[in-house]
């Protein structure tokens, strides 16, 4: 994610195009660029992040089908405003308002964890790289909120916060990838407890507080077909932020030693 910046204006149309559907004007090259760049506020108050990139295919029903969810424009008309706001007219003021305003610290994004700590609390957050709905850069952002309020290095941090990227992961279930990291059971009723740690991010964060072994990486499970009763198809390591996953192998991509965390 951290490497993925695309050259727009590569996709604009050549003088001698012979078929314009299949690249861009420089006014629609302007608009898909203003997607991938962060949303600021009239402040200069950073509103959102870039759309995530990969997500493309399934953002679509939440971005770009041009139908209001009834989340979104309920939360403005009964949280931000009053049931009389046409969600339709929403522009940057309002965005703008709504994160100011900040309705029952729906942000939650306090980067002082300072009380946390001293309370002996450990905090394992993991966010899945193709999450459809929330972008992933939301949870960078504030591990480096939390960084630089606390005055922390990433091995200070260690001591009560580690932070995971996990490729193949939707909003908190499903995907393309090594997803499943013991949040889901598609309707199973497993015991999160009697799992492997490394497989489970419930059991891992119960022997994180109760015996003290602090996460080096979270494994994840593809399974085939992406159904689990189709059976395991590869598993692999989710690496501790900021270290990223670089393959090294030189098979198939779904060897779990094929990958390092660097």
């Amino acid at each position: 994610m951290d490497l993925c910046h695309p050259q727009y204006e590569r996709l604009i149309c050549g003088e001698n195009a012979n078929d314009t559907t299949k690249c861009l004007t420089g006014a629609q090259a302007a608009k898909v660029r203003a997607l991938y760049e962060p949303f600021y506020g009239d402040n200069g108050t950073l509103l959102y992040p870039r759309l995530q990139p990969g997500t493309e295919i399934t953002s679509f029903g939440t971005y770009f089908s041009g139908t209001l969810s009834s989340l979104f424009s309920d939360w403005f008309k009964y949280a931000v405003y009053d049931p009389s706001f046409d969600a339709r007219t929403l522009d940057r003021n309002d965005l703008t308002f709504a994160a100011a305003h900040d309705p029952f610290n729906i942000s939650t994004y306090d980067p002082d964890l300072s009380a946390f700590e001293r309370k002996g609390g450990k905090l394992l957050t993991l966010h899945g790289l193709e999450d459809n709905i929330i972008p992933a850069e939301i949870s960078t952002l504030y591990y480096h909120r939390v960084a630089e309020t606390m005055s922390r290095s990433p091995s200070a941090l260690d001591v009560f916060y580690r932070y995971f990227r996990v490729s193949g992961l939707s909003h908190c279930a499903l995907g393309t990838g090594a997803y499943s990291v013991g949040m889901y059971s598609f309707g199973r009723v497993d015991n999160a407890l009697e799992q492997d740690p490394d497989d489970n991010v419930l059991a891992r964060i119960v022997a994180w507080v109760e015996r003290g072994e602090a996460p080096e990486y979270i494994r994840g499970t593809a399974f085939v077909g992406g159904s689990p009763a189709s059976g395991i198809a590869y598993k692999r390591k989710h690496c501790k932020y900021p270290l990223r996953n670089v393959y090294i192998g030189k098979g198939n991509y779904t060897e779990e030693n094929g990958w390092r965390c660097q």
